[in-house]
């Protein structure tokens, strides 16, 4: 007999296990069955793709010289993904500096010359997954 007033094939079992994803490593996962019963569940995440592929790749903190041309740069999993470019928190236009571009997968953020405001946090926003990156500026500012 089982615990409180559950019969044997009432219990539940489970075990942590983990399925192995190409490009994100292993995802943990829980099987649960039925003491008693033939029958298994394995529960995973839902999500199997990912937004961003070739993470590790990306360089993330870029230094950059004032008045040179710097590009931020990350590769999506689908041609049709869209992202936004945040930089301290706040979503980033087109301007005459600065302008987004889309190449198959890559995705850029590029500052055609770099001024020491742009140096800060910024985000590559694909969803539910985001990528940062940082700024840092050297060099003294053209006044």
């Amino acid at each position: 007999m089982g615990a409180g007033n559950m019969s044997k094939h009432d219990e539940l079992g489970s075990s942590k296990a983990s399925i192995y994803d190409a490009e994100k490593g292993a995802i943990p996962c829980v099987h649960i069955w039925r003491v008693g019963v033939k029958s298994c569940w394995k529960l995973c995440p839902i999500k199997t793709t990912w937004a961003f592929l070739n993470t590790d790749l990306v360089q993330k903190e870029v230094k950059a010289t004032v008045s040179q041309k710097t590009t931020l740069s990350c590769e999506v999993a689908d041609t049709k993904t869209e992202v936004k470019w945040f930089k301290d928190g706040k979503q980033l236009t087109s301007s005459k500096t600065v302008h987004t571009e889309s190449k198959g997968k890559l995705r850029q953020l590029v500052i055609d010359s770099v001024e020491k405001k742009d140096a800060g946090e910024y985000i590559c926003d694909a969803g539910p997954e985001k990528m940062p990156f940082k700024i840092q500026v050297a060099g003294k500012s053209r006044e």
